[in-house]
């Protein structure tokens, strides 16, 4: 209707990414959706195998860091011997204004460190485990 864009692939590829993984369409996918919403309210730059979900709740918003490291197939039980801890995990959200408080949960999880200009939030999270939740106050 003229007020949107959007981008068709004639496959399954989230089937394919999730089952299998790859670069390629990785790459694919990130290229789609910077083209078709680069105004995004949150980006992201963090290793692969760290989930990101923002949420709102009232006047907070709560950034959920999930460290994967296990195998992610249908046909396989999910596992892991180890946790690799994830490094300096960067986030940028568009807030409408200054946040008064950025807290790391758990408490003990490492350190996140903030600065806001210009209608953006920048965050680092030094190091995540396995979960951690950044809030941030308005």
């Amino acid at each position: 209707y003229g007020k949107g864009c959007a981008a068709y692939v004639s496959t399954d590829v989230f089937r394919g990414y999730h089952g299998y993984g790859g670069w390629m369409i990785r790459e694919l996918l990130k290229r789609l959706i910077q083209l078709v919403a680069p105004d995004r309210l949150i980006r992201v730059e963090a290793p692969f195998s760290v989930e990101v979900t923002l949420r709102r709740s009232g006047k907070d918003y709560f950034l959920h860091l999930v460290n994967w490291q296990t195998g992610r197939s249908y046909g396989t039980p999910l596992f892991s011997d180890g946790i690799v801890p994830a490094n300096g995990i960067k986030a940028e959200i568009r807030l409408p204004k200054p946040p008064g408080k950025v807290e790391l949960y758990p408490r003990d999880a490492g350190r996140v460190s903030w600065f806001y200009d210009e209608g953006v939030l920048s965050i680092v999270v030094d190091c995540l485990r396995i979960h951690a939740v950044v809030r941030i106050g308005l």
